[in-house]
């Protein structure tokens, strides 16, 4: 399965005890300004998703407080899940990763949790 949009291939983790978690890369470059605009981006998205799933009686909604870009630095924005808490564990990021002069934005999904 790919995200529409990703830039790369979309990665499964899981580590056999406790994380499972998706992984879709929406930006990679050294721009800071186009990583901010895709962060951006994907948090305005992820803000305003409703979500048709099998089992649920009305459509699951996103929450969150969206995290400033600052340069040179990773920053996440943590969303949960509302009207569902057959998921209760699960956790949607959107994530603008910075790693030696480099950019990465990614949708990350799961019941992982980042220190805040």
């Amino acid at each position: 399965m790919l995200i529409p949009g990703s830039v790369d291939k979309n990665t499964v983790l899981e580590d056999y005890d406790f994380y499972l978690m998706y992984n879709a890369p929406m930006y990679k470059g050294a721009s800071y300004k186009d990583a901010v605009v895709k962060y951006n981006d994907l948090c305005k998205a992820l803000s305003s998703a409703s979500l048709s799933l099998s089992h649920s009686k009305a459509p699951v909604t996103l929450s969150g407080s969206i995290e400033p870009a600052t340069e040179s630095e990773t920053t996440r924005t943590k969303f949960t899940l509302n009207n569902y808490s057959v998921l209760a564990d699960c956790n949607v990021y959107a994530e603008l990763k910075y790693d030696s002069g480099n950019y990465t934005v990614n949708l990350v999904a799961g019941d992982v949790v980042f220190d805040e």
